[in-house]
C-alpha cells in the first residue's frame, strides 16, 4: 500500500510556503488558496521544517522568506535546489535592493517579490510566471533599476549566474 495520499485536487499547482512570521504565512496562504489553480499544501516556519517537508512530499514551487528567524532563506534555497533541482523557488523579501535580488538568483531562485510593497495580484502573477518557466522580478525593483538607482549593477539573467552561489555583500573590497 502506498504511503502518500492521492491528491484529489491534482489540477492545482502545489506550493510550499516558508515564512517565519505566522500572520503573513496565514494571509499569503489564504490569498493563494482562493485561486482555482494554486494551493499552498505545506507551511514551514523555519529551514528545518522546510527541508523535512521536502523529504515527504513533492511541490511544484516553493515561496521562501529571505530572512528566516536564525537562518538564511538564500542558503535554504541553495539546499532546496540541490535536493529538488526542478522545483522553482520564489524569494519573498522585505529588501528591495538589487544586491539581495542578485544573491537570490545566485542561490537558485527563479523569482523575487517584495513583501508589503508588491500587490497581491503581483504575487500571484509572479508565482504563475515562475511556474510557467519564466523568471520574475518585482516591478518595484525593475522601476528602480530603470530609473538608474543601481549604479554598476545589471539585473540577473539565467545565463550570467554562477552554478554555485557566491553571495555579494554591500561592503567594498580593497
Amino acid at each position: 500500500m502506498e504511503n502518500k495520499r492521492k491528491d484529489t485536487k491534482s489540477s492545482k499547482r502545489r506550493i510550499l510556503l516558508v515564512e517565519d512570521y505566522r500572520g503573513l504565512r496565514r494571509s499569503l496562504t489564504r490569498l493563494i488558496n482562493l485561486e482555482s489553480d494554486l494551493e499552498v499544501c505545506a507551511l514551514a516556519g523555519n529551514d528545518g521544517q522546510a527541508l523535512s517537508t521536502l523529504e515527504d512530499r513533492s511541490f511544484d514551487l516553493a515561496i521562501v522568506d529571505i530572512s528566516l528567524n536564525g537562518a538564511s532563506g538564500l542558503e535554504l534555497t541553495e539546499v532546496m535546489k540541490s535536493r529538488c533541482p526542478n522545483m522553482p523557488v520564489v524569494i519573498f523579501s522585505s529588501h528591495d535592493e538589487l544586491l539581495y535580488v542578485r544573491n537570490a538568483f545566485r542561490a537558485g531562485a527563479r523569482g523575487y517579490i517584495v513583501k508589503l510593497v508588491d500587490s497581491t495580484e503581483e504575487i500571484l502573477t509572479a508565482v504563475r510566471h515562475v511556474l510557467d518557466g519564466g523568471i520574475y522580478i518585482s516591478r518595484r525593483i525593475i522601476q528602480e533599476f530603470s530609473a538608474g538607482n543601481f549604479e554598476g549593477y545589471q539585473l540577473p539573467g539565467p545565463e550570467t549566474l554562477p552554478s554555485r552561489p557566491e553571495y555579494e555583500t554591500d561592503q567594498k573590497q580593497d
